[in-house]
C-alpha cells in the first residue's frame, strides 16, 4: 500500500530545512512501525525506571522479555493474515468501497484476540506459566496485536500528528501508572508492571480506531467478508508466514534448546543474545521508512504508467519506454535501498567499538550483534524483493522465496546448532545471504519475462 507512502513523501518534498526533514522522518518512523516503535520506548522506559537500585526487588529481566516477546509472538500471529488484510484493504481503497474498511478492522482484530488467546492458554498448559501472567501475556499480546493491524489501515489517515500523540500518550501513561509502583504490594508488582504496559497500549490502540475511523467512517460491511480473500489468495498466507516465522525462528529456537534463565516456562532469558537480536532489529527502520517513503512511491508511479501504456493501447514504443523507465526505476532504487542499508550496519557495527573502551567487558555479546546485523539487513533486501515481485502479483516467485527462506534458516539453523551452540547465529546469518541472493536472482528472472506476464495471465499458485 504504497498511499502512506505518498503522503509522508509529499510532507517531506513539501519544505526543505533539517528541522522540518527531522520532524516528517520523526512522523515516518512512528507511522511506518508504530509497534516495533512502542515497544522500543516501552523497554527504555522499564531499563530507566526499574534500573535504580530502589527497584531492585522487581524482576524487571522478567518484564523485559514479556514486553519483546510480545512484540515478536504477535507480529507472527499477526503475519498469518496481514498480508490477506492488506491485500482487501488495498482493493477497497482502489474500487473507493470505504464503507467496508472498519468492519474488516473490527473482524480482523477479532481474529487477533482468538489467536493471541489461544497462544497464551498453550503456554500456560504446556509451558508451566502461571495463569494470573498468562491472562495478563494474552491481554497484551492481543492489544499489540491489533496496534500492528492498524498500522495496515493508517495509509489513509492524514493527521500524522495526532497518530503521533497516540503512540506518545500510551507511553506517558505507563510512565505514570509505573511511578506508583513503590505503593503496590511486592507480591503484586509483576501483575501491576503488565497492567501498566496493558493500558498504555490499549490506549494508543483506541486513539488509533478513532483515527482511522475518522478517516473511513463507521461503515456498514460484512465484519468478515475479508476472510474471502483467505481463499481467493491463499499463497498471500505463506509468504508473510513464512517470512515472519523466518525472521524470528532463531530467537524462538533458542527457547527450546540452550539453557538460560527461565521466567514462566517459555519465557527467558538469553543474556547473550536477547540484546543483540533486540538492536540487531532496529536496523530495519531506516530502510523500511525509505522503501515506504521513496522506494515503494516510484515504484507505484512506474508500474501505472507501464500498464496504462498496455492498457490504453499504447504504441510499442511507449510500452517499450514505459518497461525501460520501470526497469531504472527498480534498479536505481533497490541499489540505493542496499547503500542505505549497509551505511547503516557500518555505524550499527561501529558504535560499540567507538563508545566501549574495551569491546570484551563493554558489548560481550558483539560478534554476536554483528552477525545478527549482517543477516537481518540481508533479509529485509529479501523482503523487498518479494514485495517488488508482489506488485505484479507474480505471487509464485514470492511463495518460492519465503519457502526458501524458511527452509534455509530452519535447516542450517539446525545444522549449526549440532556442530556448536555459538555458531547458531551464523546458520541465521548464512540464511538470510542466500536467500537475498536468490530472491535478486527471481526479481532479474521476473524483470527479463516481464512483458510475458503483462501481456499474459500469469499461471499463478492459488
Amino acid at each position: 500500500m504504497a498511499g502512506i507512502g505518498f503522503k509522508l513523501r509529499n510532507m517531506i518534498d513539501r519544505k526543505h530545512g533539517l528541522i522540518h526533514s527531522v520532524k516528517s522522518y520523526g512522523y515516518a518512523v512512528i507511522v511506518l512501525n508504530g509497534p516495533m516503535f512502542m515497544c522500543i520506548v516501552a523497554v527504555f522506559i522499564i531499563q530507566l525506571i526499574l534500573g535504580t537500585s530502589k527497584y531492585s526487588g522487581i524482576p524487571s529481566e522478567r518484564i523485559l522479555t514479556t514486553v519483546t516477546y510480545s512484540f515478536i509472538l504477535s507480529t507472527i500471529l499477526t503475519s498469518i493474515y496481514s498480508m490477506v488484510l492488506t491485500r482487501y484493504v488495498s482493493d477497497c481503497l482502489h474500487k473507493k468501497e470505504f464503507q467496508k474498511i472498519m468492519p474488516s478492522l473490527y473482524g480482523a482484530m477479532v481474529f487477533a484476540v482468538i489467536l493471541s488467546i489461544a497462544a497464551s492458554i498453550s503456554l500456560i498448559l504446556f509451558a508451566g506459566m502461571k495463569y494470573q501472567y498468562g491472562i495478563m501475556l494474552s491481554i497484551l499480546y492481543s492489544i499489540v496485536s491489533i496496534i500492528s493491524l492498524e498500522t495496515i489501515y493508517l495509509s489513509a489517515v492524514k493527521n500524522y500528528k495526532s497518530i503521533s500523540l497516540g503512540f506518545l500518550a500510551g507511553n506517558i501513561l505507563i510512565v505514570l501508572m509505573l511511578l506508583f509502583i513503590k505503593q503496590v504490594p511486592p507480591q503484586f508488582s509483576l501483575n501491576y508492571i503488565l497492567l501498566s504496559f496493558d493500558s498504555g497500549f490499549a490506549l494508543t490502540a483506541i486513539i488509533l480506531i478513532y483515527q482511522i475511523r475518522k478517516a473511513f467512517g463507521e461503515g456498514n460491511g460484512n465484519f468478515m467478508e475479508w476472510t474471502r480473500y483467505i481463499i481467493k489468495y491463499p499463497s498471500l498466507i505463506t509468504i508473510g508466514f513464512c517470512y515472519t516465522f523466518s525472521l524470528y525462528f532463531l530467537s524462538l529456537f533458542y527457547r527450546f534448546t540452550d539453557t538460560g534463565s527461565f521466567i514462566n516456562g517459555f519465557l527467558t532469558v538469553k543474556t547473550g543474545f536477547d540484546l543483540p537480536f533486540y538492536l540487531a532489529v532496529l536496523g530495519f527502520i531506516p530502510g523500511l521508512v525509505y522503501f515506504s517513503i521513496r522506494f515503494e512511491t516510484s515504484l507505484h508511479t512506474s508500474c501505472n504508467a507501464f500498464y496504462l501504456s498496455i492498457n490504453n493501447n499504447g504504441t510499442l514504443d511507449e510500452i517499450d519506454y514505459n518497461l525501460y523507465s520501470l526497469k531504472v526505476t527498480v534498479k536505481y532504487c533497490y541499489i540505493k535501498l542496499a547503500l542505505i542499508q549497509t551505511i547503516i550496519t557500518l555505524i550499527m557495527l561501529s558504535l560499540p567499538l567507538i563508545i566501549c573502551k574495551n569491546i570484551e567487558t563493554g558489548f560481550p555479546s558483539y560478534y554476536t550483534f554483528c552477525i545478527l546485523t549482517l543477516g537481518m539487513n540481508s533479509s529485509l533486501l529479501m523482503y523487498v524483493s518479494m514485495i517488488v515481485i508482489l506488485y505484479f502479483d507474480a505471487r509464485n516467485f514470492a511463495f518460492l522465496i519465503s519457502l526458501i527462506y524458511l527452509a534455509l534458516n530452519a535447516l542450517l539453523t539446525i545444522i549449526t546448532y549440532l556442530v556448536h551452540l555459538n555458531l547458531i547465529c551464523i546458520g541465521f546469518m548464512t540464511a538470510s545471504i542466500l536467500s537475498l541472493i536468490i530472491s535478486i536472482v527471481f526479481l532479474v528472472i521476473f524483470f527479463k519475462n516481464i512483458k510475458k506476464y503483462a501481456f499474459m495471465m500469469f499461471p499463478n499458485l492459488d
